[in-house]
C-alpha cells in the first residue's frame, strides 16, 4: 500500500513538472497572468521609526495580476520585524544596558530570586496595495519583463515585544506587557523602482529593486508604564530597503483564451 501511494504521488509530481515545463509563455507578445509573490526587504528606518529602532526586515507575499497593457496590480501583506529597540524600554522596573547604536537589552528579578534576560525586538506587519507598470525593451528581448515602477498605500502596525526566554520576571509579566510595547500604527505611500523577469514557464521569474514608504502613524497606548504619560503623538515613520521577490505564475488569459500557464 505505502509503495503503491509513493507511486502515484511520483507519477503526479512527474506530470505536474513536464505539464509546466511543456507549457510555455509564447515569446514576442505580452500576456496577462495571476501570481503569487514571496518577497523580503532588508530595510533601514527614517524619521520618528529611527529613533525607536535599528535594521528592519520585511517577509511575506502578495496576490498580483499583470494585464497585458504590462500594467499590474498588487495586494498583499508582509511581516515585519528586527532585533534593535532604541529606546530604553521599561527602564522603570528593569536593569538596562546597552546604547542606541547598538540597542537596549534588560534584566529584572525572575520568581527564582535571580536576575534574568529581558530582550527586546521590533514586531508589527504591512497590508500593502500596489499598482505599478513595467516598461518593457522590446519583443526581441522579453514584453513582459524590464524596469518596474510601482506606487500604492499601506497600512503598517509596529510595536516593542518583550521576551523572557529563561523564567518569568513579575514585572514585565504578559500581562502587563502591552503598558511598554510602544503599539503604534497608521497609514502610508510606497515607491518601489526595480527591474522584473517573467521567463518562459511559471517558475523563472523574480523581481528585484529599491522600496520606500512613508508612514504617517500614532500611537495608541493610553498610558506606558514606564513614563507615566500616554503614547499617542502622532509619528512620521520612513522605510528605505532593498526588496527581492519571487513570483509563481498560477494563469494566464488573453485574446486566445484563458488557460492555465
Amino acid at each position: 500500500m505505502k509503495s503503491l501511494r509513493a507511486l502515484t504521488i511520483s507519477l503526479l509530481l512527474g506530470f505536474f513538472c513536464f505539464h509546466s515545463s511543456a507549457q510555455q509563455l509564447p515569446p514576442g507578445s505580452r500576456h496577462t497572468f495571476w501570481e503569487i509573490n514571496m518577497e523580503y526587504s532588508a530595510a533601514f528606518p527614517g524619521g520618528d521609526l529611527s529613533d525607536r529602532y535599528g535594521f528592519t526586515s520585511l517577509a511575506g507575499g502578495s496576490l498580483g495580476l499583470k494585464m497585458k497593457s504590462n500594467f499590474y496590480f498588487r495586494a498583499g501583506i508582509l511581516m515585519l520585524f528586527g532585533g534593535v529597540v532604541r529606546e530604553p524600554i521599561a527602564s522603570n522596573v528593569l536593569i538596562i544596558n546597552g546604547n542606541e547604536r547598538t540597542g537596549y537589552v534588560g534584566s529584572g528579578i525572575g520568581t527564582d530570586g535571580k536576575f534574568k534576560d529581558v530582550f527586546f525586538f521590533e514586531r508589527g506587519y504591512t497590508i500593502p496595495f500596489s499598482a505599478g507598470r513595467i516598461f518593457s525593451s522590446g519583443k526581441k528581448t522579453n514584453p513582459n519583463s524590464g524596469i518596474f515602477l510601482e506606487i500604492g498605500a499601506q497600512f503598517i502596525q509596529h510595536k516593542v515585544r518583550l521576551e523572557v526566554p529563561s523564567s518569568s520576571v513579575p514585572v514585565v509579566d504578559p500581562e502587563l506587557r502591552y503598558g511598554y510595547d510602544r503599539l503604534t500604527n497608521g497609514f502610508g505611500c510606497t515607491q518601489n523602482l526595480g527591474y522584473v523577469h517573467h521567463g518562459k514557464t511559471r517558475f523563472i521569474n523574480f523581481y528585484a529593486g529599491i522600496s520606500l514608504s512613508q508612514n504617517f502613524t500614532q500611537g495608541r497606548r493610553d498610558i506606558q508604564f514606564d513614563t507615566g504619560l500616554p503614547d499617542n503623538q502622532p509619528r512620521t515613520d520612513l522605510l528605505f530597503g532593498l526588496r527581492v521577490g519571487w513570483s509563481f505564475l498560477i494563469a494566464r488569459g488573453d485574446n486566445e483564451g484563458y488557460y492555465i500557464n
